[in-house]
């Protein structure tokens, strides 16, 4: 009754026997069978004091006579039988066990066995004896099949309670290894978002890039022109060259190569700025001009939009406050924030853009897409308003835009973690992301940062 764990019901039959023994049920044997009318099979553990050892196994109740009068007699609900076998019926039963490779070890053979047992609710305890045991020993063994009854109870219950608990751990390991799928999901998404991020940026790069290079390589072939005139005027006799000239050539190539030289830094700074955006975050705050950061962005941005489509024009306009200087803040990410607002800025005038295409046809009605970003420092902190007048926010959805994985892009053009990453950087940088919105009309992030 005290058992704590299933395992323990395989000592069950020799403590029977030992109780049994002390309250004067002598027998070397004790039999403990479970009947399973499901399948009409036997579950039989033999205890032998001779040997202490317990023997399991498991029968069909058909194999033998012998199992069918236990079970028949258990299905009486009596509350105690005797078996009596004698000569040719034992001596079948002692080989069907033998072949069967039972093993019931039950003393001298006398040529008679009689199998005392007492029913409980799920089988029979029983001892086995030369004869049939008198009504007094078996009321005994009676009483002794209502306490295994309760026995048997907590057994079963200890059995589903262990199997409810290796459901449990096995349940458990599938959430551990779904949680570690998950972060390992979430991570490539990320990877993903930041990869996407690239790319519009890449192609902003692209077209911003062309810019100066253009200058670089005009100023440079005007270079070459203005060297060879001045090298056709030197060639000169000395009485026919043009000093003047050749000193405004001179004064042209040194303003040219300035040229280059600015235009050259800025395509630099376009490179070192992708590359930056690219790497992974330090960690490492540093003085940014927050206004250059938001203006560099803004037209990276608008050139990755038009590298997708040629078609699209927007109005871009700035307001910035110079008096804000430079802030101490994770460059990279703060890049990624104001770019990925910009990003969905674009998208929302684009996708109204072709919207209002489709249902206007008066010229002095059409939709003209715009953004705008303002820099304001005020009590202590930097606000930086991005608002464009696109398709807008509705309502209901509003409040979830910055749930990881949340996105109202059509399937496989957002992961849904664009904001929600903005909003932890910037939550990170111990600052606020708000948004106001109203659908069809305009949409305005606002982010604030200690100053």
């Amino acid at each position: 009754m005290a058992m704590q764990h299933s395992e323990e019901m395989k000592e069950v039959g020799l403590i029977l026997l030992e109780q049994m023994h002390l309250n004067g049920v002598n027998f070397p044997v004790c039999l403990i069978v479970i009947m399973n009318e499901s399948d009409l099979s036997m579950e039989i553990n033999v205890a032998n004091s001779l040997d202490q050892r317990n023997t399991f196994y498991k029968c069909s109740i058909d194999d033998h006579s012998v199992n069918r009068k236990m079970y028949d007699n258990w299905k009486t609900k009596s509350q105690s039988f005797i078996i009596k076998l004698e000569r040719e019926e034992l001596t079948s039963y002692r080989r069907y066990l033998r072949e069967a490779g039972f093993h019931m070890n039950t003393g001298n053979w006398s040529g008679r066995r009689a199998y005392n047992m007492a029913n409980f609710s799920k089988g029979v305890i029983g001892v086995i004896s030369d004869d049939p045991l008198p009504p007094e020993t078996m009321h005994v063994l009676e009483r002794y099949a209502k306490v295994f009854d309760g026995t048997y109870t907590r057994f079963l219950d200890l059995e589903k309670a262990e199997a409810q608990a290796r459901e449990a751990m096995m349940a458990k390991a599938r959430i551990e290894k779904t949680l570690v799928d998950l972060k390992q999901a979430q991570a490539q998404l990320i990877q993903s978002e930041k990869m996407a991020s690239l790319g519009e940026l890449t192609a902003g790069i692209a077209h911003e890039i062309q810019n100066p290079l253009n200058f670089v390589n005009n100023f440079s072939d005007v270079n070459a022109e203005l060297l060879e005139e001045l090298k056709a005027e030197r060639l000169k006799p000395k009485a026919e060259r043009d000093e003047q000239l050749e000193d405004a050539i001179l004064k042209d190539i040194k303003e040219n190569e300035q040229k280059i030289n600015h235009h050259g830094k800025r395509a630099d700074a376009i490179v070192k700025g992708m590359l930056q955006h690219s790497r992974k975050s330090t960690g490492q705050k540093e003085p940014t001009d927050i206004n250059l950061l938001a203006d560099e962005y803004l037209r990276l941005s608008y050139h990755g939009l038009r590298a997708k489509d040629k078609t699209f024009n927007a109005t871009m306009t700035t307001d910035f406050d110079e008096s804000i200087g430079k802030i101490n803040v994770i460059s990279q990410d703060i890049g990624r924030v104001i770019l990925n607002l910009f990003n969905n800025a674009f998208y929302a005038v684009s996708e109204k853009q072709k919207a209002k295409g489709l249902t206007q046809n008066d010229e002095s009605e059409k939709y003209e897409p715009s953004i705008s970003v303002i820099t304001k420092k005020l009590d202590g902190h930097i606000s930086i308003y991005i608002k464009d007048n696109g398709i807008g926010i509705p309502k209901d959805i509003a409040g979830k835009i910055f749930q990881p994985f949340f996105t109202t892009k059509p399937a496989g053009q957002g992961t849904g973690l664009g904001l929600s990453l903005s909003y932890d950087i910037i939550k990170a940088h111990g600052g606020e992301l708000k948004v106001e919105s109203k659908e069809g009309g305009f949409t305005e992030f606002i982010i604030q940062l200690p100053a």
